[in-house]
């Protein structure tokens, strides 16, 4: 795999990797009720991502519809660009949320 650059994903792919070795390292099991709050918020988010995704898709196709080949492309990767800036926020939202959850109680 190319050490290069890596996309927004990528990042965001290795930054939730590091928060789930963390967890591991500093959480108690879950409890019955806990586990379901975890699983809320991970249908929560994978949704909220879908939409964002959905209205990606869309955008995307207006555009190709309405402007210039080359003036598509520009747009088509400014808006996956901010799609992507959206979709790490919301990442790291979610497991914002989770690591709260699973971090035992002082």
């Amino acid at each position: 795999m190319n050490e290069g650059l890596k996309s927004a994903r990528d990042l965001a792919m290795e930054r939730t990797e590091k928060l789930h070795q963390e967890e591991k390292e500093h959480y108690t099991p879950l409890t019955a009720e806990q586990k379901e709050r975890v699983a809320e918020i991970e249908r929560e988010y994978k949704a909220k991502i879908a939409e964002k995704e959905v209205m990606l898709e869309a955008k995307i196709k207006q555009i190709l519809l309405q402007g210039s080949p080359g003036e598509a492309m520009g747009a088509i990767a400014a808006l996956k660009a901010q799609f992507e800036k959206e979709k790490h926020s919301l990442i790291e939202e979610r497991e914002r949320q989770i690591l709260a959850i699973r971090q035992p109680n002082p």
